[in-house]
C-alpha cells in the first residue's frame, strides 16, 4: 500500500509536495538507514508507524533509534523504538496492536511548532475528537447500551431460565456477556488514560480535569431482582439437580406420583431413591447451598454506593470460599466442573485489581469488605 492509499483509507489525503517531499528524502537516505527501512517496511507495525512519518528529520531519526535497538525489526524492537521516541507505555497500543494515526502521531511529536500537520489536523482537534468519541462511548454506557445492554439481556435470560439443565446454555452466556463488558469497560479506560497524557502534554488543564472525573458505570454483574452472579446460578442449579444413580431406576412414573404425594410421604420417597447417594454428594449440595445463602446475607449488606476495589474484593472472597468448596466436598460430582471456570474468573478479578489498586500486595485479597 503506497503512503497516499494509507492516508486516503485513513480518511485523511496528503497534499501532493508531502508525497513528493517524503519520497525524495527516502529515495535520498544513506546505506545504513535505507537498509533499516526496507527491514521496518517488512514488518506489518513498523510499515504503518512509519508511514505517518511526513517530516525527513523525523523519518532519519527513527530510523536511528530502530538501528539502535536491535539488527532486525520485530515487535519487541518495535515497541522499544516506540517508547525512546516519545510514546509513553500507556499509549504503545495506539502505534501497535490498536493502531491510531492520529494518537500515534500526537505520541510521536509530528506537527511543526504552529501546530500544523503536513497531512490532516491539528493536535488539538485531534484530542478533541478523541475525546468526544470517548464522552460519547460513556454516556451510551450510562443509558446503558452496547455491551452493558447486551449483559442486562443476557443477566435476565439468565435468571429467567428454569433451575437446572436448561440453566446451563442462558447462564454461560450471561458470564460470557459480562467478561465481555468488562473488557469493553477496561479499554474505555485505557484511552482515557492515553488522553490524559495528552491533554498534559497540549497544556489542557481543564481537559485533564474533566477525564479525571470521567469513569464508565460498572458492568452488571448480578441477575436482575438477585445478589446471585450467573456464575454462582449455575452452580446453584447444578446442586437443584438429582444425581443419575439416584433417579436411573425410578421410572418418570414414579417421579411424578412423588411429586403429586402429601408431604407426609416424601420423606419415605427420598429414603428409597436416596439409598445410594448418602455419601459426599449430599454434603455438596447441602453445603453449596448454604454458601449461597450466606453469599445472599453478604450481598444485601452491601452499600449503595460501594466502590470499584470493595467490590473486588468480596467477589474475590466469594470465588475463594467457593472454589475451597468445590475441592473440598465435591470431587468426583457434578458440581466439581464449576471449579476450573471459577478458578478462571478469580484470576480475571485479581488481574484487574491489580491493574487498579494504589497498593495492590495489600489491596488486592478476598475479604468481606462490607
Amino acid at each position: 500500500m503506497t503512503l497516499l492509499a494509507l492516508l486516503a483509507s485513513l480518511g485523511t489525503v496528503a497534499p501532493a509536495r508531502a508525497q513528493t517531499s517524503m519520497a525524495q528524502c527516502r529515495a535520498e537516505l544513506p546505506a545504513a538507514p535505507a537498509a533499516k527501512l526496507k527491514q521496518c517496511e517488512a514488518h506489518g507495525g513498523c510499515r504503518a508507524v512509519v508511514r505517518i512519518v511526513d517530516s525527513c528529520p523525523a523519518l532519519q531519526t527513527f530510523m536511528q533509534l530502530l538501528a539502535n535497538n536491535g539488527s532486525r525489526v520485530d515487535d519487541s524492537v518495535l515497541r522499544r523504538t516506540l517508547i525512546e521516541a516519545g510514546v509513553p507505555a500507556t499509549g504503545l497500543a495506539s502505534c501497535t496492536t490498536d493502531f491510531n494515526r492520529a494518537l500515534c502521531r500526537n505520541f510521536l511529536s509530528l506537527e511543526d511548532a504552529s501546530g500544523e500537520t503536513a497531512a490532516g489536523p491539528t493536535r488539538t482537534a485531534q484530542f478533541e475528537a478523541a475525546l468526544r468519541r470517548l464522552v460519547e462511548q460513556q454516556e451510551r454506557a450510562r443509558v446503558p447500551a452496547d455491551a452493558h445492554r447486551q449483559a442486562e439481556i443476557k443477566l435476565e435470560a439468565c435468571g429467567l431460565a428454569r433451575p437446572g439443565p436448561e440453566r446451563d446454555g442462558p447462564c454461560r452466556e450471561a458470564i460470557e456477556a459480562v467478561q465481555a463488558c468488562e473488557l469493553v469497560r477496561q479499554e474505555w479506560a485505557q484511552r482515557r488514560e492515553v488522553l490524559l497524557v495528552d491533554a498534559q502534554r497540549l497544556g489542557l488543564t481543564a481537559a485533564q480535569q474533566s477525564l479525571r472525573a470521567l469513569d464508565m458505570p460498572p458492568c452488571p454483574q448480578t441477575l436482575p431482582g438477585s445478589t446471585l452472579t450467573p456464575q454462582q446460578a449455575l452452580v446453584a442449579a447444578a446442586a437443584d439437580v438429582p444425581d443419575a444413580s439416584a433417579t436411573s431406576s425410578a421410572p418418570p412414573v414414579v417421579r411424578v406420583a412423588a411429586a403429586a404425594a402429601p408431604a407426609a410421604a416424601a420423606p419415605g420417597n427420598r429414603t428409597e431413591n436416596g439409598a445410594g447417594s448418602t455419601g459426599g454428594t449430599g454434603d455438596c449440595k447441602a453445603s453449596l447451598r448454604r454458601m449461597e445463602e450466606r453469599f445472599e446475607g453478604i450481598q444485601r449488606r452491601r452499600p449503595s454506593q460501594a466502590d470499584r476495589l470493595a467490590f473486588q474484593q468480596v467477589e474475590m472472597y466469594m470465588l475463594t470460599e467457593q472454589m475451597a468448596l468445590l475441592e473440598r466436598q465435591c470431587r468426583g460430582q457434578r458440581e466439581y466442573e464449576f471449579l476450573r471456570p471459577t478458578q478462571e474468573r478469580l484470576a480475571r478479578t485479581l488481574q484487574t485489581c491489580r491493574e487498579s489498586a494504589s497498593n495492590p500486595g495489600n489491596d488486592c485479597v478476598p475479604r468481606v469488605a462490607w
